[in-house]
């Protein structure tokens, strides 16, 4: 994750074989909104994970080219 001059969370990366890379999250992305929490820092992101367990379905809006796109994620437990 960066530091972005705009709301959102930049995603520096994406791991193999994650939930984000399976619901097609990418490097650059913005998460602008996560399971229904408008993300604008990394604290919101944190404190909108803290309610999800594995198995959690949850849709994640990222911001790509200036678009925003929705995209849905399949929470796992941390390896």
């Amino acid at each position: 994750f960066g530091d972005a001059p705009e709301p959102g969370v930049r995603v520096s990366g994406v791991r193999a074989g994650s939930p984000a890379e399976k619901a097609g999250v990418v490097a650059g992305d913005r998460v602008v909104k996560f399971a229904g929490v408008e993300v604008k820092t990394l604290e919101d992101l944190t404190f909108a994970l803290r309610g999800r367990r594995s198995g959690d379905r949850v849709s994640v809006v990222v911001v790509r080219d200036g678009r925003e796109r929705q995209l849905e994620a399949t929470l796992e437990e941390r390896r």
